[in-house]
């Protein structure tokens, strides 16, 4: 991943808040892929930029208070009701990874990002 996970979030809310202005647009479905990608990747992070420390598999710090901020500063929207229950659902597994993440990202239709190589533009 080439940008910070701060301008990750920021492209979630740019493409929710356009496929939520632009229901109907011609591209919706080209809306509706980045969305979810940036969605999937703020969560779940990629193999050269992980959201898991890879040596105690703790959810990292900074993305922690990332998720608290997001929540904080995006009320009311879809993408702050997927990342608020994940955060919810992590801290009750004490920020470690487990297996059970992918039934959390599969109940709302994501998956991980980890070895996918995304569409560029």
């Amino acid at each position: 991943m080439l940008i910070s996970f701060d301008q990750l979030a920021d492209r979630v809310v740019t493409w929710e808040n356009y496929i939520n202005k632009y229901p109907t647009a011609f591209n919706k479905g080209e809306a509706e892929y980045y969305y979810q990608t940036y969605l999937e990747t703020l969560l779940t992070g990629m193999d050269n930029t992980r959201v898991f420390d890879l040596e105690d598999v703790y959810v990292r710090p900074d993305i922690r208070e990332l998720y608290k901020q997001y929540i904080e500063k995006n009320p009311n929207r879809k993408s702050t009701e997927i990342i608020d229950n994940y955060y919810k659902f992590i801290e009750k597994h004490d920020f470690r990874y487990n297996d059970s993440i992918d039934l959390f990202l599969k109940n709302y239709n994501l998956s991980s990002m980890l070895g996918v190589q995304p569409h560029l533009r």
